[in-house]
């Protein structure tokens, strides 16, 4: 079984900070438009920690409201998970994870 992950406060911060980029430019991607990688966002933050990302979208664009509560966002990442391939799970899914940020 795996560890129960706890919420990394900063890389939630700078994950969120990259979301709200990608949905004003309307864009997904791991780079930002500055040509940054995800290490060098979270290197900026104050993480010193190795970090993975995985990035998923949710489309409202059919003026849907979405449900941001804890539950809300868990249903989401599950939702992502369901959808991930075969090479993102070990990026999610790894005793070595202890936290999770998510934006």
């Amino acid at each position: 079984s795996l560890p129960e992950l706890a919420v990394h406060v900063e890389a939630s911060a700078a994950a969120y900070a990259h979301a709200k980029a990608m949905a004003e430019a309307k864009y997904i991607s791991h780079w930002n438009e500055a040509g940054e990688q995800p290490y060098h966002r979270y290197s900026r933050a104050g993480i010193t920690d190795h970090v993975t990302e995985s990035v998923y979208g949710v489309d409202a664009s059919a003026g849907e409201e979405l449900d941001v509560s804890e539950d809300g966002v868990w249903e989401m990442i599950k939702a992502a998970q369901a959808k991930l391939g075969a090479d993102d799970e070990p990026k999610v899914l790894g005793k070595e994870h202890t936290h999770v940020g998510v934006g």
